[in-house]
């Protein structure tokens, strides 16, 4: 059927029209804005996602608004989660530090409770006390485990581990750092005090 000039222009027009919607509609696939807010059904927030301070995060909200999870980049651009309380509280936070995970578990007042971490050259475990004071470390270090307890200042005052090709030790020192008691298993089992780092008595 050949079309008549009024046909054409409507056709065209048509056409036209199917195209920008069809272009439109790709482009609208990218929503671009500074923050997103997702609401339930009774207008509440409980999820966000935007910039803070010129830093991605998204957060999760609990029936009361309250933040209680959020995923971010902190300003070197490593990634972390958080855990909150519902009294506002961080409780639980996984994150990277310098390539490097770490996990770390907070008490009721905010402070350190444990806090795990892993390098190249180590795996460590700290367990604090209620004030956040490093009171128990256990790790492995250059292939070798080792336990070190802390006194209130986070001296280390007991050394126990492995070392020299699974010899055992245990080692007491004094706050200063100097170390007053060894407990050694070589080929024999021998017990030093020291004096100065100089040894006074000995048994072996």
């Amino acid at each position: 059927m050949k079309l008549s000039p009024l046909h054409c222009i409507i056709a065209g027009m048509v056409g036209g029209v199917v195209s920008h919607f069809i272009f439109n509609t790709a482009a609208r696939k990218i929503l671009r804005a500074r923050e997103l807010q997702v609401v339930d059904e009774k207008k509440r927030t409980r999820v966000k996602m935007g910039m803070d301070d010129g830093r991605p995060f998204v957060g999760l909200f609990d029936e009361r608004e309250k933040a209680r999870s959020g995923m971010y980049l902190d300003k070197n651009g490593e990634p972390g989660i958080s855990f909150v309380d519902s009294r506002g509280q961080i409780r639980l936070l996984l994150n990277m530090e310098e390539n490097d995970p770490q996990v770390t578990l907070f008490n009721e007042g905010g402070s350190d409770a444990i806090s795990m971490g892993s390098t190249d050259e180590y795996s460590t475990i700290w367990i604090c006390d209620q004030g956040g004071r490093e009171r128990i470390n256990m790790a492995v270090l250059d292939s070798e485990p080792f336990l070190k307890f802390c006194n209130r200042d986070e001296k280390a005052v007991i050394w126990m581990g492995l070392q020299d090709e699974d010899a055992e030790f245990v080692e007491r020192t004094c706050d200063d750092g100097s170390v007053k008691t060894v407990l050694k298993v070589e080929e024999e089992p021998y017990f030093n005090v020291l004096d100065d780092e100089e040894i006074v008595w000995s048994v072996f």
